[in-house]
Formats: structure tokens, C-alpha cells, sequence
């Protein structure tokens, strides 16, 4: 079998899509699945079937409504793929966002009569967290969404609440996200009291003002951030770290350090952020404070036995209460090997091979 694999992002870019893509093509040459690479990702080095397709911006007139970068990139993919000497591959696997590119797809299996599997991740027409798109804007995104999924053999996404926002419910299976195996091996957990952590941005439906306050007003706290520096958390004071553009391992190091690690949601069932899967597989104290209902969604469906996790609603006295009693509570030894990119790929394994 030849799988030929479109992901804009891929490695070395430490983006959340370029890590489920990059770990897919390592697996799949490993299960004796040929695999080729198309990026927008640009290579430190010359890979063995990685090529890099760079986004020139030319597209239609209408592409200022979108900010999709597919939308451009397909005609630098189409370019490309119609030099190719030959076009030999099984099947096309489009990974997503950006989205608009997944019609090249579409047309290679117009084409070459190739089968057409689309990685969604997300939802795309009808995302919960954009909802205030123009009319014409989500008209056209779901008339596109609906022309892709009607010419895919096969339809993936992360979670069945995601699946339950994407068109031809028929065609679609459940491909999580997850940590690599690989990179948790040799983490040091050598754990200082009364760290919490947190990785990666906080969405705007999410309100940091009632964490901020629990967290200034204990003086035992210290929050470890890795991302950007951002004056919500730098009103913490001295006892904020942090931590800008670590690399992967040194990201786990550094949540692994830590007695606490923190999930921020704005209570959309959908979602199912992949720093979970990190702090899973380390199996950390989680607090999860969410401006839903606790306990509901796709991350309680993936946190439902997994003992180490305390959720609060977003006030201070839930936030206080969640943390008194993730600190109070000893961490309970958990298989966390489900929750792995190696048991997820076996899946996608399984369901390429049926096409």
C-alpha cells in the first residue's frame, strides 16, 4: 500500500497538527505502509519522501474572506503533484487545519481513482467556537465542507462530539490524538510542592480572572507557564516562571516537575486538547476548571477512569477547593498506555486497510 500524506504542518514544527501527521508517517513506514509526505513546513534536512511545497498566496479573489492558508497552498499542491513522473499512490490522506486545500484531494480521486481519507481533527463549517462568522462566510465553508466529505471514502476525527459537528456521519471514524511514547521515556519526575502547571495559549471563551486571584492570594503557589509571556499571569508576580519556546522534551520536563497540571475549557463538548495527553501520559494530579458543566463533554469521556483528576467551576472557591484537594491526595498509580499516539495509529492502520 502507498499512502500519500498532505499535512501543511509537519516536523519540525511543534504545532499540535504536525505532531499527530509526523508521528502517522514514521508508523505507517513501520507497519510496511509506504508513505509520502507533502508539507508547508520547511525541512532542516533532506527526508527520504518529505517534500516541501511551499504557500506562494496565489489564490481566488475571494480568498481575504478566509483566514485559511489551504486555500492558497492548493494550487502550490496541484502544481507539484502534476509534475510527479508518476502518480502511484493508494490513497490520498489529507490532514486538517487549515481545511480548504482538502480539495485536491477531491480532485486526485476525480483523477487517478485513488481512495480519499480526510483528517479533520477539529470541526470545521460548524465550529462552536465560531460563532460569530458571517452568514456567507459559514455558507460557504459548509458547502465546501459537505463537496469534501462527499467525495471521501473515509472521514476522521478526535472525538465523537466532533464527529457529531461534521457532514456524512456515515463515513466517519474516530482517529484520538495522544502523547509519543517515544518522547516520555527517561522524564524525570522530581516534584516541587505547590507547582502548577500549564502549557500552550487560553482560548477567549475561557475568563482567567478567578485563577489569577486563587493563585496570587496563596503565597504557596507557583505557577510554571509554558508559553508566551502574557500580563494575566505576569500579575501573579514573582511566582510565575516562564518557559517560551521549549522543545517538546523539555516541555514534558518541565509540566513533569510540576505537583499540578492545569486544563482551562470553555465547556464546549468538543473539545479535547492535546496537552491532556501529556499530562496523562506522565500521570499528573490534573485540575480541570471549565466555564461549563464540570464533568460532561469529551474531555470527562477521556478523563472518566482516570483517577488523578479534579474538576472545578470557573470561581474561586471551586478553583481553591480543586486545588486543596489535588494537593491533599496522593497520586495513584494508572496505566495510561490507551491514551498513547502508538494505540491510536493502530486504528488508522486498521481502517486504511479496509478501504
Amino acid at each position: 500500500m502507498k499512502v500519500l500524506l498532505i499535512s501543511y504542518y509537519f516536523d519540525p514544527d511543534s504545532i499540535v497538527g504536525a505532531k499527530r501527521t509526523s508521528y502517522w508517517f514514521r508508523e505507517l513506514n513501520q507497519f510496511g505502509i509506504e508513505c509520502t509526505v507533502l508539507t508547508n513546513t520547511k525541512q532542516v534536512e533532506d527526508r527520504k519522501n518529505v517534500h516541501y511545497v511551499a504557500n506562494t498566496g496565489r489564490g481566488p479573489a475571494f480568498k481575504k474572506l478566509f483566514k485559511d492558508p489551504g486555500l492558497t497552498w492548493r494550487n502550490d499542491l496541484s502544481a507539484f503533484i502534476h509534475q510527479l513522473p508518476t502518480f502511484d499512490f493508494d490513497i490520498v490522506l489529507i490532514s486538517g487545519g487549515p481545511f480548504m486545500h482538502f480539495q485536491v484531494g477531491v480532485l486526485l480521486k476525480k483523477k487517478y481513482g485513488c481512495k480519499l481519507v480526510l483528517d479533520y481533527r477539529d470541526p470545521f463549517a460548524n465550529n462552536p467556537r465560531f460563532l460569530r462568522e458571517s452568514g456567507i462566510k459559514k455558507w460557504l465553508k459548509t458547502r465546501m465542507e459537505k463537496r469534501f466529505n462527499r467525495n471521501a471514502d473515509l472521514v476522521l476525527t478526535v472525538n465523537h462530539f466532533c464527529a457529531d459537528l461534521l457532514s456524512f456521519p456515515e463515513k466517519i471514524q474516530i482517529v484520538a490524538n495522544g502523547f509519543d511514547e517515544r518522547d516520555v521515556e527517561g522524564i524525570a519526575s522530581d516534584v516541587t510542592e505547590g507547582s502548577i502547571f500549564y502549557g500552550g495559549k487560553v482560548y477567549l471563551d475561557f475568563n482567567l480572572s478567578s485563577f489569577i486571584a486563587v493563585v496570587k492570594e496563596d503565597k504557596n503557589l507557583k505557577f510554571v507557564y509554558a508559553g508566551n509571556k502574557t500580563d494575566e499571569f505576569a500579575a501573579i508576580g514573582t511566582r510565575t516562571t516562564f518557559h517560551l519556546n521549549l522543545s517538546y522534551k523539555d516541555y514534558l520536563q518541565q509540566l513533569a516537575r510540576c505537583e499540578i497540571c492545569l486544563l482551562f475549557t470553555g465547556g464546549k463538548e468538543f473539545e479535547s486538547p492535546t496537552k491532556l495527553y501529556d499530562y496523562l501520559a506522565m500521570n499528573k494530579k490534573i485540575v480541570i476548571i471549565t466555564e461549563g458543566l464540570i464533568e460532561t463533554g469529551a474531555i470527562h469521556e477521556i478523563m472518566r477512569n482516570y483517577p488523578n483528576v479534579f474538576w472545578s467551576e470557573n470561581s474561586s472557591a471551586g478553583i481553591k477547593s480543586a486545588i486543596e484537594k489535588a494537593r491533599q491526595s496522593a497520586v495513584i498509580d494508572f496505566d495510561t498506555s490507551m491514551f498513547s499516539r502508538k494505540e491510536s495509529t493502530r486504528r488508522l492502520i486498521s481502517y486504511l486497510r479496509t478501504l
